[in-house]
């Protein structure tokens, strides 16, 4: 996802969601605040399909590097009501 406007809820315009496992995860985050969510298994050996979104996370602008095993997707949306940010996101498999 290159330069999206995040929106107040999740939606597929702002969600990268794959079926596959990603090795890293890295988000850029411009002008306000999000929170992300990441789709991870919950237990080592699971398959990518069975992967489910986890706890919110609050994200000032800035950059961040997520490396987790098990991650299958990333999502963001508005940190702040009426307020969105611009994001860019790459999921590196």
């Amino acid at each position: 996802m290159n330069n999206v406007t995040t929106a107040d809820g999740y939606t597929v315009a702002n969600s990268l969601d794959t079926s596959a496992f990603a090795d890293h995860i890295n988000i850029d985050v411009a002008n306000a605040a999000v929170f992300w969510q990441i789709k991870q298994i919950n237990r080592l050996g699971e398959n990518a399909h069975m992967a489910t979104w986890q706890t919110e996370v609050f994200m000032t602008p800035g950059s961040r590097s997520i490396r987790r095993p098990g991650v299958t997707g990333v999502r963001v949306r508005s940190g702040a009501a009426g307020v969105p940010a611009q994001v860019t996101i790459e999921l590196a498999q």
